[in-house]
């Protein structure tokens, strides 16, 4: 019987935890090590202990139809009532992600106050997010924003904080021996399902042992040949609404240019359809004015006519009357 090929690329090859399932299963797993994985990645990038952490669902209604659902990869309550939304992302849909992480965090605020409850009950909110692409050129790898004054030296409120985790700026480390907890947990993200930097991925999980429990998650995810199958099936469904989308959009954009190409040439249409109808009247014009230095001419070859029967009439000598024939021929004149 012919032997089924392994949907694992490779004996020991790990899953990617940049994956937004395999993220979202790391830390909502049914474990005592998924668990402790969360308090240790949360403590790491918020800067305090976190001992008491629950899931809860994590889609936020729509308050009217027209208005975004707000979808997060895990949602948690943790210590007194604090409340975090914990995304992975991999690209920039848009370049608006800033734009749509200000949008998650002020929609988390807003629904955890309860009703009857005032504004003085409004808990801490955390809006982390984990980006396998830059939102910022410089800058570093874990970064934090609160609501502040631009001089950074005042703060509005200390309620809402945005956090974000930059995985590609990663490969701008040369030491890692002087780490924060946060970039070694940006350093497992990025590194977890790559074979030649295990050595890192073990001296970090020494030193943070939520690293290490949540690469023991891993592990035992990335031994499941069905799950490794389903992501499988849903990369290349992925891959083909992509692809979908791209010619979608290249589709689209023909059309945009085609129409605009149509506009412009409408307008040149008109615009020569106008420089017709001005020569048109610039040529009737011109007729018009011919005309008149023609009746002019005329008018003035009878005054000249006139004149001369008046002046032989009255014996003026044909000397001077083509004298002033003459004259009257004149260009000047």
């Amino acid at each position: 019987m012919k032997k089924t090929k392994s949907a694992r690329p490779y004996p020991g090859a790990i899953l990617n935890p940049r994956n937004d399932k395999v993220f979202k299963a790391i830390f909502t797993g049914n474990s005592k090590e998924s668990e402790f994985a969360l308090k240790s990645f949360l403590s790491a990038v918020i800067g305090k202990e976190v001992v008491k952490v629950q899931l809860y669902a994590n889609e936020l209604p729509a308050p009217l139809p027209e208005e975004k659902n707000s979808s997060f990869d895990i949602s948690v309550v943790f210590n007194d009532g604090e409340q975090a939304e914990i995304e992975m992302q991999g690209r920039n849909r848009e370049d608006a992600f800033n734009d749509r992480i200000v949008f998650l965090a002020s929609r988390l605020m807003t629904f955890s106050v309860k009703s009857g409850e005032t504004y003085k009950d409004v808990r801490n909110i955390y809006q982390i997010s984990v980006m396998n692409f830059c939102l910022k050129k410089d800058g570093d790898i874990v970064s934090t924003y609160k609501l502040r004054s631009p001089d950074h030296e005042e703060s509005l409120s200390e309620k809402l904080t945005i956090i974000t985790l930059e995985l590609p700026k990663i490969s701008r480390l040369k030491d890692f021996t002087n780490l924060s907890k946060a970039e070694m947990w940006a350093i497992f993200f990025k590194e977890a399902d790559n074979p030649e930097h295990q050595e890192i991925l073990t001296d970090i999980s020494q030193k943070e042992e939520g690293i290490m429990a949540a690469q023991t998650v891993l592990s035992k995810m990335s031994a499941e040949e069905q799950l490794w199958l389903r992501l499988k099936r849903e990369k290349v469904e992925m891959d083909r609404r992509s692809l979908e989308q791209y010619y979608r959009e290249k589709a689209e954009t023909k059309e945009q240019e085609l129409k605009a190409q149509e506009q412009e040439l409408k307008d040149k249409e008109k615009q020569i359809k106008a420089n017709e109808e001005e020569l048109k009247t610039q040529g009737q014009e011109i007729e018009a004015l011919k005309k008149m230095a023609e009746d002019l001419k005329q008018r003035d070859n009878k005054t000249l006519q006139d004149t001369v029967a008046v002046l032989s009439a009255n014996g003026v000598s044909q000397e001077i009357i083509n004298s002033i024939k003459n004259l009257h021929q004149r260009p000047d004149f």
